[in-house]
């Protein structure tokens, strides 16, 4: 299942050296926050660590949008362009240009349709109008954070890509963590506070980094270009944006049936299931602009294909492992109060990490620029995960809501594969895949005895 040759055996070597840099980047920053996550849970009380979830989850998803998917788009032109100093200058510029302009459309809505939403029974009301301001602002400054990262490494310039993110990512978090300490009232805004100013930092060193590809002459010449990429770019968009709203919806069905109690409970599973996550981002940002290098040559499809299959194994490794560790792992990075809810820990990975799946495939969509196709897929994942979370709970519980986010990560990760699949091939194991959810299944379901609950 594994074939190498030489060539294949060269662009392995590749990805890895790039990944290196990624992984020491991304160690740094999210080793620090992973030493911080400890304090934070245990200074916090469970409703504040609740209101930091949302706070994540929120910006996130704005950060995404703001993107308009072009942080995936722009990878295929900047393969066909890498050697146009113009071109790739002009992309860039016209990338950030597009987020400050998203941005300042979505804030104006925001401020003018405020009244409206705290009246309704929307969940906007349950924060103060600074809290989402805060989340807004913090999202704008990821975003361009990410557009010079995600820039850097598809050029192929890792090392600086790696510095970049991991300077910005490590001050947010440590200033976050120093107000927490030193203010006596244990509220999460100063956590937030800090993780403001550090990516504004972050922020003025990105430009630093890239501002040989800032013009203010990007939009000469290259209106058909602009265009191309926005129509391949914007279909990329449900897929991301339904990615992280999954993690809302089961948010939103919790809230709607429970209290910010059992929000803050269910945060704190989430934070640790996030976790294996750091080392897929860190080999993807390695792997991806080789993979999208050389998916023209029979070796490079073999390539992505056995990427795609380690990745599958390291989803049924993770599961396994914390199957069996959950509780000790609860206590250990959250603490005590968590420990009431850690059986749904396999459960939230195995759904997390199928969810993510895409990151290392499907890259025929992009490839035959068919990314449009990837709407209806997203949209009924976003329909299975909330009917199976909604109804699920009601009879379980927690244990429902993250059980319907699981059937949902195993709908949307085998459809899309199938897609992308029928649209160019490279030559992906359906028996391995199916293999490897089954076994996942077992893992993260029968060995927690969460469908005891539906047989009795």
């Amino acid at each position: 299942m594994f074939k190498t040759n030489d060539l294949s055996l060269a662009l392995w070597k590749k990805a890895i050296k790039d990944s290196n840099y990624y992984l020491i980047a991304n160690i740094g920053s999210r080793f620090v926050g992973f030493l911080a996550l400890p304090f934070v849970a245990r200074m916090l009380p469970v409703e504040e660590f609740g209101k930091y979830d949302i706070f994540i989850l929120v910006s996130s998803f704005i950060s995404l949008f703001l993107t308009l998917g072009i942080d995936s788009g722009i990878a295929i032109f900047i393969a066909e362009k890498r050697k146009d100093k113009h071109i790739l200058s002009s992309l860039y510029t016209f990338e950030q240009v597009i987020t400050i302009t998203l941005f300042l459309l979505l804030l104006g809505t925001f401020i003018a349709c405020y009244p409206f939403l705290t009246s309704s029974n929307s969940f906007i009301k349950e924060y103060p109008l600074d809290f989402w301001l805060k989340t807004g602002i913090y999202a704008l400054l990821i975003t361009i954070i990410y557009n010079g990262f995600n820039f850097l490494r598809y050029l192929e310039k890792a090392c600086i890509a790696s510095l970049n993110n991991f300077i910005s990512s490590f001050l947010g978090v440590i200033l976050g963590l120093l107000l927490l300490f030193y203010y006596s009232r244990k509220e999460v805004n100063y956590f937030i506070n800090g993780m403001l100013m550090g990516n504004l930092l972050g922020l003025c060193i990105t430009l630093i980094f890239t501002k040989k590809y800032i013009t203010t002459n990007f939009f000469k010449n290259n209106k058909k270009l602009f265009k191309e990429l926005l129509w391949v770019s914007i279909p990329f968009l449900p897929n991301y944006l339904s990615n992280r709203f999954m993690q809302m919806v089961d948010r939103i069905v919790i809230l709607s049936l429970f209290t910010s109690y059992e929000l803050g409970l269910y945060a704190g599973i989430m934070r640790i299931a996030v976790i294996p996550m750091v080392i897929l981002g860190s080999v993807a940002a390695g792997f991806l602009p080789v993979m999208y290098n050389n998916y023209q040559s029979k070796e490079g499809r073999r390539f992505i294909a056995n990427v795609f299959h380690f990745y599958l194994f390291f989803l049924l490794l993770s599961v396994a492992v914390v199957s069996v560790l959950d509780k000790y792992l609860v206590q250990l990075i959250i603490g005590e109060k968590f420990i009431k809810v850690s059986h749904l820990l396999p459960v939230a990975l195995a759904a997390f990490m199928l969810i993510n799946c895409s990151q290392l495939s499907g890259f025929g969509y992009s490839i035959k620029r068919r990314t449009m196709y990837i709407f209806p897929i997203t949209l009924g994942a976003i329909s299975i995960n909330f009917i199976a979370s909604f109804l699920l709970a009601k009879f379980i519980g927690l244990s429902g809501v993250a059980l319907g986010t699981l059937i949902a990560g195993v709908f949307r990760s085998s459809i899309y594969i199938y897609g992308s699949e029928r649209l160019y091939r490279f030559g992906y194991s359906w028996k391995f895949f199916w293999g490897i959810v089954a076994l996942v299944l077992f893992f993260s379901l029968v060995t927690q005895k969460i469908l005891c609950f539906i047989y009795k």
